[in-house]
Protein backbone atom coordinates (compact mmCIF):
# COMPACT_ATOMS: atom_id res chain seq x y z
CA UNK A 1 0.00 0.00 0.00
CA UNK A 2 2.87 2.40 0.70
CA UNK A 3 4.14 1.95 -2.87
CA UNK A 4 0.63 2.72 -4.14
CA UNK A 5 0.53 5.89 -2.03
CA UNK A 6 3.93 6.91 -3.43
CA UNK A 7 2.80 6.20 -6.99
CA UNK A 8 -0.42 8.19 -6.58
CA UNK A 9 1.39 11.15 -5.01
CA UNK A 10 -0.73 14.29 -5.26
CA UNK A 11 -2.95 12.84 -8.00
CA UNK A 12 -5.16 10.78 -5.69
CA UNK A 13 -8.33 12.49 -6.88
CA UNK A 14 -7.69 11.67 -10.54
CA UNK A 15 -6.12 8.24 -10.45
CA UNK A 16 -7.28 4.77 -11.32
CA UNK A 17 -5.48 1.65 -10.16
CA UNK A 18 -6.38 -1.99 -10.63
CA UNK A 19 -5.58 -4.21 -7.68
CA UNK A 20 -5.97 -7.96 -7.89
CA UNK A 21 -6.14 -10.07 -4.77
CA UNK A 22 -8.41 -11.04 -1.91
CA UNK A 23 -11.07 -8.32 -1.76
CA UNK A 24 -11.37 -8.35 2.03
CA UNK A 25 -7.62 -7.85 2.49
CA UNK A 26 -7.28 -5.12 -0.15
CA UNK A 27 -10.30 -3.17 1.08
CA UNK A 28 -9.02 -3.31 4.66
CA UNK A 29 -5.57 -2.07 3.64
CA UNK A 30 -6.92 0.74 1.46
CA UNK A 31 -9.33 1.86 4.16
CA UNK A 32 -6.60 1.78 6.80
CA UNK A 33 -4.33 3.86 4.54
CA UNK A 34 -7.12 6.38 3.93
CA UNK A 35 -7.22 5.76 0.19
CA UNK A 36 -10.65 6.32 -1.33
CA UNK A 37 -11.62 3.30 -3.40
CA UNK A 38 -14.44 1.58 -5.26
CA UNK A 39 -14.79 -2.17 -5.71
CA UNK A 40 -16.04 -3.11 -9.15
CA UNK A 41 -17.30 -6.54 -10.18
CA UNK A 42 -15.84 -6.40 -13.68
CA UNK A 43 -17.34 -9.71 -14.77
CA UNK A 44 -20.86 -8.65 -13.83
CA UNK A 45 -20.33 -5.26 -15.43
CA UNK A 46 -19.36 -7.04 -18.65
CA UNK A 47 -22.43 -9.27 -18.48
CA UNK A 48 -24.63 -6.19 -17.93
CA UNK A 49 -23.08 -4.38 -20.90
CA UNK A 50 -23.57 -7.46 -23.07
CA UNK A 51 -27.22 -7.65 -22.00
CA UNK A 52 -27.75 -3.97 -22.81
CA UNK A 53 -26.23 -4.30 -26.29
CA UNK A 54 -27.42 -7.77 -27.28
CA UNK A 55 -30.12 -9.19 -24.98
CA UNK A 56 -30.56 -12.42 -26.94
CA UNK A 57 -26.82 -13.03 -27.18
CA UNK A 58 -26.40 -12.31 -23.47
CA UNK A 59 -29.14 -14.79 -22.61
CA UNK A 60 -27.46 -17.42 -24.78
CA UNK A 61 -24.08 -16.73 -23.18
CA UNK A 62 -25.56 -16.92 -19.66
CA UNK A 63 -27.11 -20.28 -20.51
CA UNK A 64 -23.76 -21.51 -21.83
CA UNK A 65 -21.96 -20.34 -18.65
CA UNK A 66 -24.54 -22.04 -16.43
CA UNK A 67 -24.14 -25.28 -18.38
CA UNK A 68 -20.32 -25.10 -18.09
CA UNK A 69 -20.54 -24.40 -14.33
CA UNK A 70 -22.88 -27.35 -13.86
CA UNK A 71 -20.51 -29.62 -15.82
CA UNK A 72 -17.49 -28.41 -13.80
CA UNK A 73 -19.33 -28.99 -10.54
CA UNK A 74 -20.31 -32.50 -11.64
CA UNK A 75 -16.70 -33.30 -12.63
CA UNK A 76 -15.41 -31.98 -9.29
CA UNK A 77 -17.88 -34.16 -7.39
CA UNK A 78 -16.87 -37.18 -9.48
CA UNK A 79 -13.16 -36.52 -8.79
CA UNK A 80 -13.90 -36.09 -5.08
CA UNK A 81 -15.73 -39.42 -4.94
CA UNK A 82 -12.89 -41.12 -6.81
CA UNK A 83 -10.32 -39.66 -4.40
CA UNK A 84 -12.37 -40.78 -1.39
CA UNK A 85 -12.70 -44.27 -2.88
CA UNK A 86 -8.93 -44.47 -3.50
CA UNK A 87 -8.24 -43.23 0.03
CA UNK A 88 -10.57 -45.86 1.49
CA UNK A 89 -8.98 -48.65 -0.51
CA UNK A 90 -5.48 -47.50 0.47
CA UNK A 91 -6.47 -47.36 4.14
CA UNK A 92 -7.85 -50.90 4.06
CA UNK A 93 -4.57 -52.39 2.76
Amino acid sequence: ISSLQTTLGDCKDNSIATLIGPEELLVAQLTEAGIQHEVIDWKQRGYDMHAAMDPRGAKKAAKKRAKAEKKAKKQAEKAEKKAAKNEASTASK
